[in-house]
């Protein structure tokens, strides 16, 4: 009996651990996403400068036309 208890707290420990992998995974995921969607506001924010640039441009040669 004490072989099945010593076998069970084996399995049990074994699967905390694989548990603890995942959510460690899990937490590097999130974070890679954190930063996936800081550089996306980022390449938003560049967006919108370059078409008020362009914008800007735009206007300055159709006055100097």
């Amino acid at each position: 009996m004490a072989e099945t208890l010593d076998a069970s707290l084996d399995d049990a420990a074994k699967l905390e651990a694989e548990i603890d992998r995942i959510i460690a995974e899990i937490e590097q995921w999130r974070a890679r996403m954190r930063q996936d969607q800081f550089e996306i506001e980022q390449l938003k924010a560049e967006s919108r400068a370059l078409q008020v640039e362009t914008r800007s441009l735009i206007d300055a040669l159709k006055t100097a036309v």
